[in-house]
């Protein structure tokens, strides 16, 4: 989806850099680790943090090389209405709200969670409709995970929303296909299990609902030795019921 005129970040999926229509070249994994550390933190980190996350091992000249990196970067931003700014022990990006793929997913599911109905809906597929695969799905590094584990946590979190909102307002069917390949990937995410659940049954799949959750509760048993939390049992018992 585009996010509107001027230049973008964006980090939910592979990091890219755009203006308008038009993609700036980020040369290299520190140039693109640069910029996708300014979108996913407002703009703003400190020079530690910066070479925390671009490298593993910090050369004696990683001071150096963040600022030539930096350097590089103001004056290909330069070029297109940027500015980044030295403000006390770290850089800001200067260009604007909103300049991430990742704040206007943030301002959406924030409207979809105060909406209702058809609007909460039309929210919550605008923000979901922003990513493009898992994010900062080019970057390597133990950090950059842990960073990456964290975005793509939010995005599950918000298809939860949405598919229980959807089966709230009797239109389970949209999100069957896509809970199925969710589940797969987590196989003992309780909430997801119970979204899957009452899609299938308000699908009129109600064996197959209780058949996922037979298998969730075996892998709970098996792996985990505890036995589904109260939320999954109790749509589990209203599906028996009916």
């Amino acid at each position: 989806m585009h996010l509107g005129m001027g230049v973008q970040i964006r980090v939910l999926g592979p990091v890219e850099l755009w203006r308008d229509a038009q993609r700036i070249v980020l040369a290299g994994h520190r140039m693109r680790g640069l910029v996708a550390l300014l979108g996913a933190h407002s703009g703003y980190l400190t020079r530690d943090t910066l070479v925390s996350y671009l490298w593993d091992d910090p050369p004696r000249t990683a001071v150096q090389q963040l600022y030539n990196c930096v350097s590089a970067l103001r004056s290909q931003l330069g070029r297109h209405g940027w500015r980044i700014c030295r403000e006390g022990g770290g850089y800001r990006i200067e260009a604007g709200p909103e300049t991430s793929d990742l704040a206007f997913f943030r301002r959406l599911l924030d409207q979809a969670r105060a909406s209702q109905g058809a609007e909460a809906i039309g929210q919550y597929e605008r923000a979901l409709a922003l990513w493009r695969g898992p994010a900062l799905a080019d970057l390597g590094g133990e950090r950059f995970a842990r960073l990456a584990t964290g975005l793509d946590e939010l995005r599950l979190t918000a298809t939860e929303e949405y598919a229980e909102l959807l089966v709230r307002a009797g239109e389970p069917c949209r999100m069957v296909a896509d809970l199925a390949m969710l589940v797969q990937e987590h196989p003992v995410r309780e909430r997801l299990a119970r979204c899957y659940m009452l899609a299938l049954h308000g699908s009129g799949r109600t064996a197959d609902a209780l058949d996922a959750f037979r298998r969730l509760r075996s892998r709970l048993v098996s792996e985990y030795g505890i036995e589904p939390g109260a939320g999954v049992t109790s749509a589990h018992l209203d599906i028996l019921r009916g």
